[in-house]
């Protein structure tokens, strides 16, 4: 689907990262100093931020948010909407965005939902935003993006270990000037690549998903754990998404030496240095992000903001950027995003 959305403008970025911190070298002892350091190659990741015990994913989106609104000196009840996008709720119901409402101290006239996306996560938030807006019941959004995906992984499992990082965002969507060129694809034959099977109503948990198995490379996990077929995932990166990457920029009639910046979904360094090379694109404009954070699923696109912002990028000239996000799904999301007048605040961390 494409669809372009006018008078739009997003206001402001912040992002969370928890205080506890996994250097991925500490996990030679359990994987061996041989698999890690291919592993530190092929992902690019040096170290996560993890959560601490009872640590939620809305417990970093609030203090995003909470930063973002004392930064930006936003009235709260200015706010009419909070969209909380995520696979990491804090409960089975009810939604979280309610809680984060009560928590953040806005109205209780407001808009409040969950979106359940993990990968291609935040782009949908901006696209829900910016139909509430458009259609003239909200001028102000808060959009929260943020998952746990530490607490998912089985800690034998080799393969996600060292890239599953947690955190959280908010982003403020408001009336503005701007036209956003959105594009989504789903491919639900896929489902299976990326699951924790365990859980739902489907299969609720039980003694016997708790068991744990063995695959073919070494990696153990339950079925209350998160599965991921890297070969399929990759595969599905590696196609789709220099596709999702031409259908926009033709969509929105746009060449693409003319994007000042390539804001991809971060998966790991494997896929992103593919991609950049699929697409004939330069490093300095599809930057990796990840080394201190690993993936963070639905906030990775807006950490990544942040995250260039410590580094000293200056984002008053990024008036074309090109966001995508892909995984879970399988699933694409992608916009096209006017920042050179956003605020854009670097990573706090969450005591």
């Amino acid at each position: 689907m494409k669809v372009k959305i006018d008078g739009i403008h997003i206001a402001g970025i912040a992002s969370c990262l928890p205080k506890q911190v996994r250097e991925i070298d500490s996990l030679s002892d359990i994987f061996g100093e041989k698999q890690i350091r291919r592993l530190k190659k092929s992902t690019g990741v040096e170290e996560l931020h993890i959560v601490s015990n009872g640590q939620t994913a809305s417990d970093l989106c609030v203090a995003a948010a909470e930063h973002l609104i004392s930064e930006m000196k936003i009235n709260r009840s200015t706010i009419d909407a909070i969209i909380f996008v995520s696979f990491s709720p804090d409960f089975k119901g009810p939604p979280t965005s309610v809680i984060m409402q009560n928590r953040l101290g806005l109205k209780e006239d407001v808009v409040a939902f969950d979106i359940t996306y993990g990968c291609s996560a935040y782009c949908y938030g901006l696209y829900q935003a910016s139909m509430l807006i458009k259609a003239g019941g909200c001028e102000r959004v808060l959009v929260c993006a943020g998952d746990t995906q530490s607490l998912m992984v089985n800690p034998k499992d080799r393969a996600m270990q060292v890239i599953a990082g947690d955190a959280g965002t908010a982003t403020i969507v408001e009336k503005g000037e701007d036209i956003i060129p959105f594009y989504f694809k789903t491919i639900g034959s896929k489902y299976t690549d990326l699951i924790i099977p365990a859980g739902g109503y489907r299969l609720p948990c039980s003694v016997e998903t708790a068991q744990e198995e063995t695959d073919d490379a070494g990696n153990i996990r339950s079925k209350n754990d998160l599965f991921m077929d890297g070969m399929d995932v990759m595969n599905f990166a590696l196609t789709e998404v220099p596709n999702a990457v031409h259908e926009i920029l033709s969509f929105d009639n746009i060449e693409k030496d003319n994007i000042d910046l390539f804001s991809m979904h971060q998966p790991n360094k494997l896929i992103l240095d593919h991609l950049a090379i699929d697409l004939e694109i330069a490093s300095e404009k599809m930057p990796v992000g990840l080394q201190k954070t690993g993936n963070t699923a639905s906030a990775s696109i807006p950490l990544l903001f942040s995250v260039l912002k410590e580094q000293g990028k200056d984002f008053s000239n990024m008036k074309r950027v090109l966001c995508c996000g892909f995984g879970m799904g399988l699933s694409i999301s992608s916009a096209i995003v006017n920042l050179s007048k956003t605020q854009i605040f670097e990573t706090i961390i969450e005591q």
